[in-house]
């Protein structure tokens, strides 16, 4: 018997307009994650009625199977739309295009798998304490506290990919506020760097206010015992 929250194959099929053997298809090749077993039905989620509605769109608009799994897969590793569909804008001075390296992903894996083997101690844990000592500490509380590897490795690797999406919209905001503040003079090149130094200093100092705000508002919804203060993050 299935709740209102779930579907078998067949249910599902008929709620995103299509069929059992499409289905089973995306499955096959990995655009589609697998039901939840019970005896011998798998049974579905409204996320995968919502998977399969966003493959339908996309083979509508004329994108083949494989070009819908790489967006998938992207979005999955935590990416922006923009970073999926590889567009870019000229967010940074000078017009430079940003743009995130997914191998980034795969050296920030390889070194949570060197920190997570007993006595490792690899030119990739070193690089990583030395360039994010922060990051590198985060990292080494969640596997002293015994967690899986699954819930190390991809929520760290979700909030490398947001940040990285974060400074693209900071680096717009200080392209935008530097030009706003050097465009009714003729500033030489200290000037405009002092310029832009002000403007990253004020993106930071505010995005930092918001991250430590909202987090405070979700450990307060989330664990009653929570007793945190916004004071100790102003300083």
């Amino acid at each position: 018997m299935t709740t209102e929250s779930e579907f078998t194959i067949d249910a599902l099929a008929r709620a995103a307009h299509t069929t059992v053997r499409s289905v089973r298809v995306y499955h096959e090749r990995g655009l589609l994650p697998a039901p939840q077993v019970r005896g011998r039905i798998g049974y579905y989620r409204p996320e995968h009625l919502v998977r399969l509605q966003t493959i339908g769109q996309l083979l509508r608009k004329g994108m083949k199977l494989t070009g819908i799994k790489e967006l998938l897969d992207a979005w999955d590793r935590g990416e922006g739309l923009d970073e999926v569909l590889q567009v870019r804008s000229n967010a940074l001075a000078g017009g430079t295009a940003y743009r995130r390296s997914t191998d980034d992903d795969s050296r920030l894996a390889t070194t949570l798998q060197q920190l997570r083997t007993t006595g490792e101690t690899g030119p990739d844990v070193s690089a990583l304490q030395a360039t994010h000592p922060k990051l590198h500490a985060l990292a080494a509380g969640l596997i002293d506290a015994g967690l899986p590897a699954d819930e190390i490795f991809r929520p760290l690797i979700r909030l490398h990919a947001d940040c990285s999406r974060v400074a693209a919209r900071q680096a717009e905001i200080v392209r935008r506020l530097a030009e706003h503040r050097t465009a009714s003079v003729d500033a030489d090149g200290e000037g405009q760097e002092q310029a832009v130094e002000h403007a990253r200093q004020l993106a930071i100092a505010a995005t930092a206010e918001l991250v430590a705000r909202s987090l405070h508002e979700r450990l307060e919804g989330q664990i009653p015992s929570y007793q945190g203060s916004l004071e100790h993050d102003k300083h």
